[in-house]
């Protein structure tokens, strides 16, 4: 029974892993987009930002982009399971 448990949990983490790499892929294609307009809404009307600050607030919203959506993620199975336990 151990091993048919195990074997299900190393599924399901495998599974978990697939998804958060298809997600970050997901999200690094929406902020490579959008990048060029968020840095256009932050000169306005100075100098361009130079290649290394671009790099920087690319990797920035990586970051937080990532972190909004596992917050969003986890939030989501939180309510699902809290739901499912009172029904």
């Amino acid at each position: 029974m151990e091993e048919i448990l195990r074997g299900y949990r190393d599924r399901a983490y495998a599974l978990l892993a697939e998804n958060r790499a298809q997600s970050r892929e997901g999200i690094e294609l929406l902020v490579r987009e959008r990048l060029p307009h968020v840095a256009a809404a932050m000169q306005a009307g100075g100098k361009p930002l130079t290649t290394a600050q671009l790099d920087a607030l690319y990797h920035e919203l990586l970051e937080i982009s990532f972190t909004m959506f596992s917050l969003g993620y986890t939030m989501a199975h939180t309510v699902d399971q809290t739901a499912g336990t009172r029904a």
